[in-house]
């Protein structure tokens, strides 16, 4: 287990069975708590109706297609979130060009270290404190 994940909350969104079940398996090796899997952005939306997760996994084509507005309430609330698809960032929409995108058949070490990535940077800045002069 990594200290960055220490008891960080992931939502998964990902409507292939298997790879939701070899990434919530790799990710819960890796110290994560997994939220889900969601196979539709609109079971996704409904649990987020009375919780938030530290950072999560999309897909960016599900069952009840793409998942835009899941991206945009994750990023009104300051949720880190990658891409794993196997669809070409090209073709996304907007909201998902800064995301970080891993494009499927891809290593799950490469999820891992962007995760990692999410959680540093969601960690706010340490304040330096200047003593007063009397």
């Amino acid at each position: 287990m990594t200290l960055d994940a220490e008891r960080k909350r992931v939502l998964l969104v990902e409507d292939q069975a298997l790879v939701s079940m070899l990434v919530e398996a790799e990710l819960i090796d890796a110290g994560y708590t997994i939220v889900g899997p969601f196979s539709t952005c609109a079971a996704a939306m409904a649990w987020l109706d009375h919780d938030t997760p530290d950072l999560a996994v999309l897909d960016l084509q599900l069952r009840d297609g793409p998942c835009t507005e899941l991206a945009l309430e994750l990023q009104a609330r300051n949720v880190g979130f990658a891409i794993f698809s196997g669809a070409m960032k090209a073709h996304a929409a907007a909201i998902f060009q800064d995301a970080p995108w891993i494009e499927k058949p891809s290593r799950l070490d490469q999820l891992k270290t962007i995760l990692a990535s999410l959680v540093r940077q969601a960690e706010p800045t340490p304040v330096q404190l200047t003593p007063r002069a009397s």
